[in-house]
């Protein structure tokens, strides 16, 4: 009966330790997924993504205002939808630029740290 009750009392503890590890490794990733996503490369990858979903987003709107067979008042909206798209995609590249120019701007500054150290 001792036997059993150790035997269980292993097992739980075995659990719980497994338990905080998980805890603990997960905690971490995430902890580093997001330190990821608010660097500039994290930003840039992310605005890299809503650029080409933007890029994609355009293509199939031309492709609907290509098709003959949408009545004209659905082609007009879709040709406003467009220009509002390309606007759009206008404005993440200008944010990749600037991303893109904090990041050489970064580099520059550490480049010129080791040089004074």
């Amino acid at each position: 009966m001792i036997l059993i009750e150790a035997l269980a009392a292993l097992v739980f503890l075995a659990f719980l330790i497994g338990l905080v590890v998980f805890t603990v490794i997960r905690w971490q990733q995430r902890l580093g997924q997001r330190r990821y996503e608010q660097s500039i490369e994290g930003r840039i990858e992310k605005n890299q993504e809503a650029l080409d979903t933007q890029f994609s987003y355009i293509e199939k709107l031309h492709q609907d205002i290509q098709n003959p067979h949408i009545p004209e008042n659905r082609r007009q909206i879709l040709v406003m939808y467009q220009e509002l798209a390309q606007k759009k995609h206008a404005q993440l590249l200008l944010e990749r630029e600037a991303l893109e120019a904090q990041r050489e701007a970064e580099e520059f500054e550490r480049t010129m740290e080791r040089r004074e150290l």
